[in-house]
C-alpha cells in the first residue's frame, strides 16, 4: 500500500513538473523595417544560420540583416529575379532570374557572383534546396 502511494505521488510530481512545458506555443518578435530600394518584391528567403533576409528587387537581390533591417549588400544583374535558394553547407546561394531565364550562383560570405547559367524558362520561377540530394 505504501509503495503504491509513493509511486502514485512520484508520477503525480513528475507530471506536474512537466506540464508547464506542454502546450506552450513558440513566440516570435515581429518588426517592420523600411529598407527602401528600387523595384518590386517577389519572394524573400531567410538564411537561418545568420538571420539574413534575401529580398528580390526586380533587377537585383538585396541582402538585409533580419534583426535590424540594415542593408548588408546587393547581388546585381539578376533581371526579373524571383527569389533565392540558400545552400548554407555549400556556402552558396542561388537566384532565379525570369527576365533572362538564368540562375545566378553567389558566395554566401562575400555575396560575389560565382557564375550565371541559362536555364529552362519554366524552371526559373522558384528554387528550393533538397537536403536529400543536396541539389536545387
Amino acid at each position: 500500500m505504501t509503495r503504491r502511494l509513493v509511486t502514485a505521488l512520484g508520477v503525480l510530481l513528475t507530471t506536474s513538473l512537466a506540464a508547464p512545458n506542454i502546450g506552450h506555443a513558440q513566440t516570435f518578435k515581429v518588426e517592420k523595417f523600411d529598407i527602401k530600394g528600387d523595384g518590386g518584391t517577389d519572394y524573400v528567403a531567410v538564411e537561418a544560420a545568420t538571420g539574413r533576409v534575401f529580398v528580390s528587387r526586380a533587377s537585383h537581390m538585396m541582402v538585409v540583416e533580419g534583426a535590424t533591417g540594415k542593408v548588408l549588400g546587393d547581388i546585381p544583374n539578376t533581371p526579373g529575379v524571383h527569389g533565392a535558394g540558400i545552400a548554407t553547407e555549400a556556402g552558396h546561394g542561388f537566384t532565379t532570374n525570369g527576365g533572362d531565364q538564368t540562375v545566378t550562383m553567389f558566395d554566401l560570405k562575400t555575396l560575389a557572383v560565382i557564375k550565371q547559367n541559362k536555364d529552362d524558362p519554366v524552371s526559373t520561377a522558384s528554387c528550393t534546396m533538397s537536403p536529400m540530394t543536396r541539389s536545387f
